[in-house]
């Protein structure tokens, strides 16, 4: 929830506060004692209420998408095919925004509620799923082949954002390669919009069991 960084989380967690739900049953006097002045905000916020201003026309800093499992997932093949297909939906939504990002990150959380993120920073900005996903799988791999833990919760976020599409340099032997993968964007782009996000996925590369059943799903 914002306004809820990783101080006031331990602070909560001590509580027995895990949901929103759990938050908003809390007593205001025990949020007080734990947050201080911030605790009346913090159950304000929970229960819905927010007197700011609603600006539709705000531009996002960042696009991203995390997916929280029942259950922690400590197969590295099931998570990466994951977070393929976060990447795919945050790709389609900078195409879809018309934007260009310029650094990619993930997000691990493991099932003590430690939460770490790992970010790397394009060469140019770019809206290509496979850019995307090269940059995020590095930091994946990177990771994993090194301190791998059981994750309870899998994100992938794109900031540095720009408006349209750059002009890009592309010498003579990338051109082809270039082509093709913006077709294959603007195919999966097609097919998702007309049958639904995830209608069709990229498997390329990938193992574990979410790679067999028909897509990813995240």
């Amino acid at each position: 929830m914002w306004g809820v960084g990783p101080t006031a989380e331990r602070r909560l967690h001590r509580l027995g506060v895990r949901t929103i739900g759990d938050l908003v049953a809390l007593p205001p006097e025990a949020l007080t004692t734990a947050l201080g002045s911030w605790g009346a905000r913090t159950a304000e916020l929970a229960r819905g209420e927010d007197s700011r201003p609603v600006t539709p026309d705000h531009r996002a800093r960042s696009i991203g998408h995390e997916r929280t499992f029942g259950e922690n997932i400590g197969n590295p093949d099931t998570l990466r095919a994951i977070l393929v297909g976060q990447v795919e939906d945050v790709s389609a939504r900078l195409r879809r925004a018309q934007r260009l990002a310029r650094t990619v990150t993930i997000k691990l959380r493991f099932g003590d509620f430690e939460t770490h993120t790992r970010s790397g920073t394009l060469e140019q900005r770019t809206d290509r799923t496979s850019a995307i996903w090269r940059e995020a799988d590095r930091l994946f791999r990177g990771w994993a082949d090194h301190r791998f833990r059981p994750l309870r919760l899998l994100g992938v976020s794109v900031t540095g954002l720009a408006e349209g599409r750059l002009p890009v340099q592309e010498g003579l032997f990338e051109q082809g390669l270039a082509s093709r993968e913006a077709g294959l964007d603007e195919v999966a782009d097609r097919i998702n919009e007309r049958f639904g996000r995830g209608a069709v996925r990229r498997a390329r590369g990938l193992e574990g069991p979410e790679t067999h059943k028909g897509g990813i799903g995240s």
